[in-house]
């Protein structure tokens, strides 16, 4: 069996990798995928993609010539149904016990027979263990190597150890990754930082178009907050911050840049209720989800990142920032604190610490030049550490020597 699998991959010369990519395509996770298989070297890789959604990455990653992409039924009710209730209680097996019958046995079975006639020898997971289940449950039944990309850096629950028992591979975001995930087996993590093309993030050339539009001042000095609106982000701490700092600097704007999901409307109905409550209203922008963030964030001077509880896994537009040459201020948590260097492209404040946020702001709002060189600095440590180049590379590497340890399940060990 062993040399038969060794003969066939010899003779393609090429690993098929099916991605199983189960997130909406709005989030940080499918626009790393994306990243991945624009810069995988398509003369030793194929790939497959299967999603159930359509967002923005999703639509990004169908343009790629090399890439098939496979559309899955899904039934997100379910899923959000067990992601809601209390694990542990009889309502939250009666969901799983649904979701299972409704969702994960029919992917599960989809996959199976999509990996059978595309001859697949790898399964990628893009997702927590949790949300990737029929994924995993496909390669197990399939004999064949799965890997899987923990994007946050949290406790496992129960469900997520049992099936993650069936993980070959975990791919894990940041140092404090290893030490949470530690339980799974040292040997089973690969610490693989998210990156981005350094080439492609420039400084738009539409600063005044856009300035223009959020009708902002030319002269003010502009802090930007970049992500999903929804609790835990930190945009209550942005905006009293906002609070503060108007009450002794006039040329200064924010601009929150972010949409939100069904769950999270009553919460942004709440921040612009705030906005208002605090005469915010011609200072703070709020600009709604945009394809063009690239473009919004070259008009920011500083981008705040002021995560307080929500579970970020890495924090990605705090890479894409310090390549547009813009310093960070951002929360001292898991992630973040990897990709800034304090005082040196930015500063770590302690999450929810109104006072030492507008502290830092006022630093910089006084400091061009301290900006132009944290700036500089930013960019040099995206090159030297986060080029998706360097981080498809090592990807590579590890699908091969997945590969040559995945014939433990070829031999039925």
């Amino acid at each position: 069996m062993e040399n038969s699998d060794q003969c066939r991959l010899a003779i393609r010369k090429r690993l098929r990798v099916l991605y199983y990519e189960p997130s909406t395509g709005y989030g940080g996770s499918s626009r790393c995928l994306l990243h991945w298989l624009k810069f995988i070297d398509n003369k030793r890789f194929e790939s497959v993609v299967v999603v159930h959604f359509n967002g923005p990455a999703i639509k990004e990653i169908k343009k790629l010539d090399a890439v098939v992409v496979v559309h899955c039924l899904y039934i997100t009710l379910l899923k959000r149904l067990s992601l809601v209730v209390k694990g542990g209680t009889v309502i939250s097996y009666l969901v799983f016990f649904a979701e299972f019958i409704f969702n994960i046995l029919p992917i599960t079975i989809f996959l199976i027979i999509l990996a059978k006639l595309k001859k697949v020898d790898l399964i990628d997971v893009n997702s927590s263990v949790i949300t990737g289940i029929p994924a995993i449950l496909a390669a197990r039944i399939l004999r064949i190597p799965c890997s899987c990309h923990l994007h946050d850096t949290r406790l496992m629950t129960k469900k997520e150890i049992y099936f993650g028992k069936m993980v070959h591979t975990f791919f894990v975001l940041t140092k404090d990754a290893l030490r949470v995930y530690g339980d799974l087996g040292r040997d089973r993590l690969v610490l693989l930082y998210n990156g981005i093309d350094p080439e492609d993030c420039k400084m738009s050339q539409a600063v005044k178009e856009r300035r223009l539009e959020f009708n902002i001042p030319e002269q003010d000095f502009i802090f930007g907050v970049v992500g999903r609106i929804t609790k835990g982000k930190g945009h209550v701490e942005f905006i009293r911050a906002a609070y503060q700092l108007v009450k002794t600097r006039k040329n200064v704007s924010f601009v929150i840049v972010g949409g939100i999901v069904v769950v999270d409307k009553d919460y942004e109905t709440l921040l612009h209720k705030m906005v208002e409550k605090l005469d915010l209203r011609n200072r703070v922008i709020f600009t709604g989800w945009r394809d063009d963030v690239k473009e919004v964030m070259s008009i920011f001077d500083v981008l705040v990142f002021p995560t307080t509880t929500f579970p970020e896994g890495f924090g990605l537009v705090c890479v894409e920032a310090m390549s547009l040459g813009k310093p960070v201020i951002a929360s001292f948590i898991p992630g973040p604190s990897e990709i800034v260097m304090d005082g040196y492209t930015g500063f770590l404040i302690q999450p929810g610490d109104v006072d030492a946020l507008v502290e830092k702001m006022e630093f910089l709002l006084d400091s061009k030049n301290t900006c132009n060189e944290m700036g500089i600095a930013g960019r040099q440590r995206v090159k030297e550490l986060f080029d998706i180049r360097l981080a498809t590379r090592k990807l590579e590497a590890v699908y091969e020597f997945i590969m040559k340890k995945g014939e433990l399940y070829a031999s039925g060990s």
